[in-house]
């Protein structure tokens, strides 16, 4: 193990070097690096990853998971070390606590788009309920104004003659771009058509709706 975390450093170099010997005594502790990695566990596996890892000059680090297989005590001096580099850092992660901890913006993924926030997840959580607070409330002005639009160019030519020509085009747009309501879901039916005359028996029909 020695070999795979020093990677050939003697222990003069990496005990006279503050961040090195921290890194190695506190992501390590308890492990002593004459094992075999053969022998070791997962989560001292992981440990012996990540302090390897650590030990390297890397302007971009990316995590997957890094606190799984990770004690209380191991997830925290790694978080510690985080954010004492002045690398960049992209990290996936569940644990929430880690995320606030290290991280200074968060991404979400989702519908094919990445929505940023400031902050790491306790921060996530407040922004994105305020953002979609603002967006509930505008998407309420937009169905205010499309009733108002729409009841407008029903009162027929008259009322259009007297607007002109891009206002009639945007309320147009403006209506289009709502979706149709919704058709409510139906149950699939199965109907037994009557009997037929000959040797042909009534079979089921089962319809299932588009």
């Amino acid at each position: 193990m020695r070999e795979a975390v020093l990677g050939g450093r003697a222990d003069h170099e990496w005990l006279a070097d503050s961040t090195m010997r921290g890194v190695v005594t506190e992501l390590l502790a308890g492990v002593s690096l004459d094992r075999p990695v053969l022998g070791l566990s997962g989560g001292e596996r992981r440990r012996c990853s990540l302090a390897a890892l650590l030990l390297g000059e890397h302007e971009l680090i990316i995590l997957d998971e890094p606190t799984n297989h990770l004690d209380v005590e191991a997830v925290a001096r790694l978080a510690g070390h985080l954010v004492q580099r002045s690398s960049a850092l992209v990290v996936v992660t569940h644990d929430r606590w880690f995320l606030d901890e290290v991280c200074q913006t968060t991404w979400e993924v989702h519908d094919g788009v990445v929505d940023s926030y400031e902050g790491g997840y306790a921060s996530f959580v407040l922004a994105k309920a305020e953002r979609q607070r603002r967006a509930g409330a505008s998407e309420q002005r937009r169905q205010q104004l499309v009733k108002k639009e729409l009841a407008w160019l029903r009162r027929g030519a008259p009322a259009r003659a007297a607007k002109p020509k891009f206002r009639i085009e945007a309320a147009n747009q403006l209506i289009e771009d709502v979706p149709p309501p919704a058709r409510p879901p139906r149950a699939a039916e199965v109907r037994h058509p009557a009997p037929r005359q000959g040797r042909d028996r009534p079979r089921a029909r089962r319809h299932v709706p588009r």
